[in-house]
C-alpha cells in the first residue's frame, strides 16, 4: 500500500476571508499560533504558511476540520 500526503498551498485573500470568521481561527489554530500570527504586520500570511502543513494532516487522520477536529490538538512548528 502506498500512503502519501500532500500540500495544498492557500492563497493569503482565501485565508483572510476565511480569517473573518472567528470560529474558523479559533478551530484551525491553537492559541499560541494564534498569538503568534495575530502579533505580525500581515497576519494572514502567517496563518496561510501554517495551514497547509496541518490541514491534510488532519484529512490524512480522518480528523478534518469539518470533523470538529482542529488543529488544538496538536502543533505545527
Amino acid at each position: 500500500m502506498i500512503v502519501s500526503l500532500g500540500l495544498d498551498p492557500v492563497g493569503v485573500r482565501k485565508m483572510e476571508s476565511s480569517l473573518g470568521r472567528d470560529s474558523f481561527k479559533k478551530t484551525a489554530f491553537t492559541p499560541a499560533e494564534i498569538a503568534h500570527c495575530s502579533g505580525r504586520k500581515n497576519a494572514a500570511d502567517c496563518y496561510a504558511e501554517k495551514f497547509p502543513a496541518q490541514e491534510p494532516f488532519l484529512k490524512a487522520l480522518h480528523w478534518g476540520l469539518a470533523a470538529g477536529s482542529g488543529s488544538t490538538t496538536f502543533k505545527c512548528s
